[in-house]
């Protein structure tokens, strides 16, 4: 059950973050054109520019945020009694 809570949190947060990459690919290059056609900026200045280290972090902090929003729920899943819980599941 504790496994099946953080492949959960997993899913949920990984999900979110591949969608949250090309939504913010998208946004960047809109608001990078934008900016651009702001009269005084010089044609070849760019405002977002992709980095891969921003990836990697990008990608760290998904897991950490994962990793935390798991560890509340798979404490309370380990500590409850399985065998009552489905007991009263059935019953109730």
């Amino acid at each position: 059950m504790v496994s099946d809570v953080l492949w959960r949190s997993a899913l949920l947060v990984g999900s979110g973050g591949l969608v949250a990459l090309p939504l913010g690919l998208a946004l960047s290059i809109w608001l990078d054109r934008l900016l651009q056609a702001m009269p005084g900026i010089p044609a070849n200045l760019r405002f977002f520019v992709f980095e891969p280290r921003a990836l990697l972090v990008y990608i760290a902090l998904l897991a950490v945020t994962m990793a935390v929003a798991a560890v509340y729920p798979m404490w309370m899943v380990a500590r409850l009694p399985i065998s009552a819980t489905l007991r009263a599941e059935v019953i109730g």
